[in-house]
């Protein structure tokens, strides 16, 4: 189990560090990340949106994002509970209302706005926000490959996996599950799972995942071909006793 957080948590911190040049693209990642894992609600007339996360960096890169954007005086704290973790909490109350309308996010509805996703680079950006928010993939190391990003409704679920369909110039076909009270997007195969560590910007961890899974691959067709060879030795020492005892 560590070392699936481990390698999880290797690609949201990439993630995060990456520099990333098109506001567009930025945009799209928190209009995912918000409507993911942000909860609205209204107190005195007035909305105030919190999102939360176990993630010190990513609490980081969501915070210091959305005050570059919007300048929305957003705040930052944190809160350790008795199991000694730490919750990161961001909350936004003055520039919440305006952030929603300008990324378009409704939280009721599971559409995705196509003027947030309109071309490969903001639906990358897209996608790349879901996983920083509810994503997680299995270590290389491991030989049951797998990547989900876990979603609050079915709906909403759909409109994410119709995303892979636009991107241009790959092939993935993520499925989707029902988990508890959860919707699951997941795929398995080993060469789709490194597509999307490619498309999402992760390049580093696509090329751990890579090295470690062709390592292994290597190594089990030469266990293999051992095999076949002590199998074949096998039959051709039985066959020379027979002729022997002839």
């Amino acid at each position: 189990m560590k070392q699936v957080q481990s390698f999880t948590k290797q690609i949201k911190e990439e993630l995060c560090s990456n520099t990333y040049e098109s506001t567009d693209r930025l945009r799209a990642l928190l209009a995912a990340y918000i409507r993911i894992n942000g909860s609205l609600v209204f107190r005195d007339h007035k909305s105030l949106l919190t999102l939360n996360t176990e993630n010190a960096k990513i609490a980081k890169f969501i915070y210091t994002t959305v005050n570059s954007i919007y300048s929305a005086n957003a705040h930052l704290s944190f809160l350790e509970n008795n199991k000694k973790r730490t919750t990161y909490s961001i909350s936004i109350s003055d520039a919440s209302e305006a952030i929603i309308e300008d990324l378009d996010i409704s939280f009721l509805e599971g559409k995705i706005s196509k003027n947030i996703v309109r071309n490969d680079d903001t639906i990358a950006g897209y996608l790349a926000g879901a996983f920083l928010s509810s994503g997680s993939c299995n270590s290389p190391t491991t030989s049951n490959y797998h990547l989900e990003i876990s979603c609050n409704s079915e709906n909403y679920a759909k409109w994410l996996s119709k995303l892979f369909a636009r991107y241009k110039n790959t092939d993935i076909e993520p499925k989707i599950t029902k988990r508890r009270d959860k919707f699951v997007i997941y795929f398995k195969k080993s060469d789709q799972i490194a597509d999307f560590l490619i498309m999402i910007g992760a390049v580093h961890s696509c090329m751990e995942f890579e090295n470690v899974r062709v390592d292994r691959d290597v190594s089990n067709s030469f266990n293999r071909l051992t095999n076949f060879d002590t199998a074949n030795m096998k039959k051709t020492v039985e066959a020379g006793l027979k002729q022997v005892e002839q």
